[in-house]
């Protein structure tokens, strides 16, 4: 009787032990994320989703609970595995008291380590370093963008990332998904080229016909300490870029092997090279945003200013009627000659800008400010592709 009664308590004091363990275990909601990317534009060709384009983003998430404070999560990576569904482990869970303020990025000090942005031209050199710290609080959410090249003899390359980021203030414990609206803080930057002379024939220097110069290689972008929720023109909820005065830098953007266009014909009506044939791959270049006045001709050569301006590496033949062979213009058969355009950068986080170089029209320029034998001109197209955000005063 007695060694019954020890059983059934040893059983008994088993069966709790268990159900108090359960009732430990127990962590309540999982914290899971769901990513958004506001409206996306025609002008955002490469990119028509957020999820088709980047299907990955690393978060932070800063636990609050009245005075006390703590580190959350810390760079997690989560990733999309199907359609609205987004994953990371291990799993984290809500906090019975308190909020959690969650950042995003990407990409991150992770990816450019690893090599994922490198330069084409170079074996194993990246095209951009990216710093920034763990986004624990309000106070710590800079990011610092550095273009990166070989040596001071090669210009930077325009295929900069298209750095992403999100903001999510105040999340309390919950059984939905958090929203992640991300937006880009980078500007995109399109080329095209049109040739409406009969007569021309443009043939471009492949791979590198086109520089940038007089803009910026360096930047700080600080996140905003407001949720970044979509179509609001709060500009508390937007990041802000800060750059240094001083610096001024040359950018190329990749072209094709071989771009040229002939004039006008009635086949080619307006004789466009599209970015897709001109640009490199198809690709858009990616740069920091950024404000700098054009290049201002009447005050002399333009390496010894720092006004923004094109360069176009170009040769350009004139044929007409029953002329026996091409004159060339620009350049001849083993050389491609510059031209030089002006251009007034005002460019903002979150747009593309397209720019169409119509030959024949308008004024280009040599390297001292003196017109080129031929006029080249061209016209400017600004999209957003979703909210970006702000640039301040250069430092």
């Amino acid at each position: 009787m007695k060694r019954a009664l020890i059983i059934i308590l040893t059983t008994f004091a088993f069966v709790a032990c268990s159900k108090d363990d359960v009732v430990m275990e127990y962590r309540g909601e999982a914290i899971d994320f769901n990513a958004s990317n506001g409206n996306i534009t025609r002008a955002d060709e490469q990119k028509p989703t957020f999820t088709n384009n980047v299907p990955q983003f690393h978060v932070w998430g800063y636990h609050i609970n009245g005075a006390s404070s703590s580190v959350k999560m810390n760079d997690v990576l989560v990733e999309k595995t199907g359609e609205g569904v987004w994953e990371y482990s291990p799993k984290q869970y809500w906090p019975k008291e308190g909020v959690i303020d969650f950042v995003a990025i990407n990409p991150t000090a992770t990816e450019v380590t690893a090599g994922e942005y490198v330069d084409h031209r170079v074996a194993g050199q990246n095209v951009v370093k990216l710093e920034h710290d763990g986004f624990t609080t309000g106070e710590n959410r800079k990011v610092t963008v550095t273009a990166m090249r070989k040596d001071t003899s090669m210009n930077y390359n325009s295929y900069l990332p298209d750095l992403i980021y999100s903001v999510s203030e105040d999340q309390s414990r919950q059984s939905t998904a958090v929203g992640m609206h991300f937006r880009h803080a980078m500007a995109q930057v399109k080329l095209r080229v049109k040739n409406e002379n009969h007569d021309f024939t443009l043939e471009f220097k492949p791979n590198a016909a086109v520089e940038i110069h007089n803009i910026k290689s360096k930047g700080t972008f600080t996140l905003p300490n407001k949720t970044t929720i979509p179509d609001t023109d709060d500009s508390d909820t937007y990041g802000e870029w800060s750059f240094d005065a001083n610096d001024y830098a040359t950018f190329d953007v990749f072209t094709g092997e071989n771009p040229y266009v002939v004039g006008m014909t009635e086949e080619n009506r307006y004789g466009y090279i599209s970015t897709g044939n001109f640009l490199k791959d198809g690709r858009m270049a990616t740069l920091l945003p950024c404000q700098v006045p054009g290049w201002v001709t009447e005050n002399g050569p333009a390496s010894e200013q720092k006004g923004a301006y094109f360069v176009l590496y170009c040769r350009v033949s004139y044929q007409r009627g029953t002329m026996a062979q091409r004159y060339y213009l620009i350049g001849d058969n083993d050389r491609y000659d510059p031209i030089y355009v002006p251009v007034t950068i005002n460019w903002q986080p979150g747009y593309c800008y397209s720019y169409c170089f119509a030959f024949g029209k308008g004024v280009g320029y040599i390297e001292t400010g003196e017109p080129s034998t031929v006029p080249l001109t061209f016209s400017l197209d600004v999209t957003p592709y979703t909210n970006g955000g702000t640039i301040t005063t250069p430092l």
